[in-house]
């Protein structure tokens, strides 16, 4: 995608079995040398339906996320971060969606499965909603270094067996 496209609307990538092929990937051109780069507007439900991205490679310049972009990437494993933005607001650790100064988890992709931890020790503050739905965790270890879990951060994360709190009490 050129570094030129400025907005992606609702369902651009949209794939069903009877009208297009899936994407394996899908890759953001970097602007050109002395080219200021340009917000990236992502409406919701851009990739809907491709169940063959396990990597998703956002652009730094990405003004805003909203989860609901990648709804139907349900075999979704990694998000990342590419390049850099001087006012960027998003960055990636450990294949998960963060703030900027990687300090709070703000999405964990769903096909992610077993046990989830948080190796990162930047990393204080599993934002809200961040595991929202994710089913085929079965355990959860929060580090000592976590010093907030927000509003429904596990919410209807129905196959959860453990959780694990480690540090002090």
């Amino acid at each position: 995608i050129p570094a030129t496209v400025t907005k992606i609307e609702a369902s651009a990538f949209y794939a069903s079995s009877t009208t297009y092929p899936y994407l394996t990937s899908v890759v953001f051109a970097a602007a050109e040398e002395g080219v200021e780069e340009l917000p990236l507007e992502i409406m919701d439900e851009a990739f809907f339906g491709q169940s063959e991205l396990t990597t998703l490679a956002l652009p730094a310049r990405i003004s805003e996320f909203n989860t609901k972009i990648l709804d139907g990437l349900n075999n979704l494993k990694n998000i990342e971060i590419t390049g850099t933005m001087a006012d960027g607001k998003y960055a990636s650790v450990e294949g998960m969606l963060t703030n900027a100064a990687k300090t709070e988890i703000l999405y964990v992709p769903k096909a992610r499965t077993g046990k989830f931890t948080i190796n990162t020790t930047s990393i204080n503050t599993i934002g809200a909603y961040a595991l929202d739905n994710r089913d085929n965790l079965t355990e959860i270890v929060i580090p000592a270094h976590i010093t907030e879990i927000k509003e429904g951060a596990f919410n209807d994360c129905d196959g959860i067996q453990t959780i694990t709190f480690e540090g002090t009490a």
